[in-house]
C-alpha cells in the first residue's frame, strides 16, 4: 500500500525511517483535526492508503455504527479542549469490518497556538477477543459453579479468598461472591489449625489436598464436609491460587456410623447364632439347588462328619453330591425337588459307607426362604441315630431270643412238670404211709410251685416283648405344645 505522497514531502525526513520501525498505526493532523501524514502500519490497519487518508479527518472516515457513542463524546470533547487524551474504540476499516483500536492523542504547540496533533493507534482485537473470551469463561464459570450444590471456594496466589459461589454464601448466610468471609472463620475449633497446615502445604507444593472438617451453617450447627482443593494456573503456567469444593458428608457420615453400629449388632447376632449353630451335635447343611446342590453353609459337625466319613475338608461352594453315596442319590433327589416346592420331608436313613461301616441318620429337608419368602435352597438337618438305632435293633434281637426262652419254659420244660402232677395225682396217699404220704405232698407241693414260677416267667417275657424303644418324640409334650 502506497505510504508516499506529496503532502508527506514537507515531513522530517527520519520520520519515515520511524514509521516503517514502528507496529503501531501512526498520523499526523493539523490543528482542525486533517491527516497530513500516516505511516505504513496505520494504512495496514484501516486498509486506505496515504493518499485515501490525507486531507481527511480519522473520524469521519473510521467511526460507524459499532463504535461506541459515549467514547466517541469523549475524543471530541478532548480535541475541543485540545487536551492529551487514550481512548479504546471500535474502528471501521475501509471495506467496513470492525477492529478495536487503542488511541493515544497529543496536541503539538508552537507557543501557545495548536499546530498538530500526534495519534498513535494500536489494533487490540486480539486483546479484546481474548478478554471476551475470558469474561464469557469466567461467566461460564461462574454460571456453572453457582448451579452446583457442592460448596465453592477459590483463593489468589496470596491466599485471599476471592470468590465464593452462591452455594456457600447460603450455607454461610453471606451476600456477595466476595464477602463470604474467611473459611477459617466457619470452621470448627478443633479442626482450624488441620486446614491451615493443610492449606500451607498446598500453596507450598502447588498441590492438590483433600481433607474432612466441619464447618459452621448459618443454622449454628456444624456440618461435616469433605474438601477438595488444587491449584489454579494461568497460560503461561503461572501460579493463581487454588479452587476447592466442599461436600456436605454429614448424612452420610452418619449414616456410615449407624451402618457400623447395625454391623456390629449383626456380628454380635451372627457370633451367637453361630455359636449355637455349631454347638449342636446335629449335622446342618444348607444347599442351593439342583443340578449340583452346592453347599451354601455348614455347622462345625457337619465339616467333622464330611471329614471322617469322606477324608476331605468341606467348603462352601462343594457340590453335596460329592458327599452322597450311590445307593441313596435317588432317594435324594426326590426329598431335595420336594423341599425346593415348599415341603418339608423328614425319614430315617440306613447309609453303607464302606464294607461294614454302616450309619443310621435322621435326615430333615425344610425349605429355606429369603426376607422376600423366595425359597433360596434346603436345609438340610442330620442326626445321626445310629447308637439309638443299633440298641433298638440289639434289643428285638434280645426279645427275639426272650420269646424263645418263653416258649421253651412254656413248652418245654413245662412238659416233664406236667407229667410229673398227673403221676402224682394217680397216687393214692391212703395206701402210704405218714412219712411216705408227707414226702408224696412235698413233691407235690414243689412240682406245682415250680409250674407257677414257670408261668410267671413266661408272663414276665411276654411283658418285656411289649416295651417300646425309648422314642423322644414321643416323650417331648413341652416341646410340642410350644
Amino acid at each position: 500500500m502506497a505510504t508516499d505522497s506529496s503532502s508527506q514531502s514537507n515531513v522530517h525526513p527520519l520520520t519515515h525511517l520511524v514509521a516503517s520501525l514502528s507496529k503501531n498505526g501512526a498520523i499526523i493532523t493539523n490543528a482542525v483535526g486533517e491527516i497530513e501524514w500516516a505511516n505504513p502500519a496505520f494504512c495496514n490497519m484501516t486498509g486506505y492508503s496515504a493518499e485515501e487518508l490525507i486531507g481527511k479527518k480519522p473520524g469521519k472516515l473510521l467511526l460507524g455504527t459499532m463504535s461506541d457513542p459515549d467514547t466517541v463524546a469523549y475524543m471530541d470533547r478532548k480535541l475541543k479542549q485540545q487536551q492529551a487524551f487514550t481512548a479504546e474504540i471500535i474502528n471501521h476499516g475501509k471495506g467496513g469490518t470492525p477492529y478495536w483500536v487503542s488511541l493515544q492523542y497529543h496536541p503539538v504547540f508552537d507557543g501557545e497556538s495548536l499546530t498538530h496533533y500526534v495519534a498513535v493507534a494500536a489494533d487490540i482485537s486480539r486483546q479484546k477477543e481474548t478478554e471476551e473470551a475470558l469474561r464469557e469463561s469466567e461467566g461460564r464459570f461462574r454460571q456453572l459453579a453457582n448451579s452446583a450444590p457442592a460448596l465453592i471456594w477459590m483463593t489468589n496466589q496470596h491466599q485471599e479468598y476471592e470468590y465464593f459461589n452462591h452455594a456457600w454464601l447460603e450455607f454461610s448466610g453471606s451476600n456477595s461472591e466476595n464477602s463470604g468471609g474467611q473459611i477459617e472463620t466457619f470452621l470448627h475449633p478443633e479442626d482450624l489449625e488441620k486446614w491451615r497446615k493443610a492449606l500451607r502445604k498446598a500453596v507450598k507444593d502447588r498441590s492438590d489436598f483433600e481433607m474432612e472438617f466441619r464447618v459452621l451453617r448459618d443454622d449454628g450447627t456444624y456440618r461435616t464436609m469433605l474438601n477438595k482443593g488444587t491449584p489454579r494456573w494461568s497460560d503461561n503456567e503461572e501460579y493463581l491460587g487454588h479452587i476447592g469444593t466442599c461436600l456436605d458428608i454429614t448424612d452420610i457420615k452418619d449414616a456410615q456410623q449407624e451402618l457400623e453400629r447395625a454391623n456390629t449388632k449383626l456380628a454380635d447376632s451372627e457370633n451367637k447364632l453361630n455359636a449355637f449353630f455349631n454347638s449342636t451335635t446335629d449335622t446342618n447343611f444348607l444347599l442351593g439347588p439342583a443340578p449340583k446342590y452346592p453347599v451354601l453353609a455348614f455347622n462345625k459337625t457337619a465339616a467333622n462328619v464330611i471329614k471322617g466319613l469322606f477324608h476331605q475338608d468341606l467348603e462352601v461352594g462343594d457340590s453335596f453330591l460329592d458327599y452322597t453315596v450311590d445307593d441313596v442319590k435317588p432317594k435324594f433327589y426326590i426329598d431335595m425337588e420336594k423341599a425346593m416346592s415348599g415341603e418339608t420331608v423328614t425319614e430315617e436313613r440306613r447309609v453303607e459307607y464302606d464294607p461294614g461301616v454302616v450309619v443310621y441318620w435322621n435326615a430333615t429337608y425344610q425349605p429355606a426362604y429369603d426376607e422376600k419368602d423366595n425359597i433360596i435352597g434346603v436345609a438340610f438337618n442330620v442326626t445321626n441315630i445310629d447308637a439309638q438305632r443299633k440298641y433298638e435293633i440289639a434289643l428285638e434281637e434280645k426279645n427275639r431270643l426272650l420269646e424263645e426262652i418263653a416258649h421253651l419254659q412254656s413248652h418245654e420244660i413245662r412238659r416233664p412238670v406236667a407229667t410229673l402232677l398227673g403221676l402224682i395225682s394217680l397216687l393214692n396217699p391212703e395206701s402210704f404211709s405218714d412219712e411216705n404220704r408227707s414226702l408224696v405232698e412235698l413233691v407235690h407241693n414243689t412240682v406245682h410251685e415250680m409250674d407257677n414260677i414257670i408261668h410267671r416267667v413266661v408272663e414276665l417275657t411276654y411283658e418285656t416283648e411289649q416295651i417300646k424303644p425309648f422314642n423322644p418324640s414321643d416323650h417331648d409334650t413341652g416341646r410340642t405344645k410350644l
